[in-house]
């Protein structure tokens, strides 16, 4: 399955020391999905759309586990998307 990098606003909580801690992940479309807690913060590149090193965030959502990433160079929020295929 191929999947595609999809840029997301992000409302993010900053620390007196500079952490970050994503609040809610918004998308383009109006939605906006709230971050219930944080799991892990690591860097590694993104596992399916590869490129630069990243910021990785295994986060809960709605009680499901997600990813989300920040490309450290740009700063830029982003999941991974699974592409659909037309028959």
């Amino acid at each position: 399955m191929e999947y595609a990098k999809v840029y997301v606003g992000m409302l993010v909580r900053v620390s007196a020391e500079g952490r970050l801690t994503p609040v809610a992940v918004l998308w383009e479309n109006g939605r906006e999905y709230e971050v219930d807690r944080v799991l892990r913060v690591r860097r590694i590149p993104p596992e399916r759309v590869g490129g630069i090193m990243t910021e990785r965030y295994d986060v809960v959502m709605r009680g499901r586990g997600k990813t989300l990433y920040r490309e450290e160079d740009t700063g830029r929020w982003f999941v991974e998307t699974p592409l659909t295929r037309r028959s």
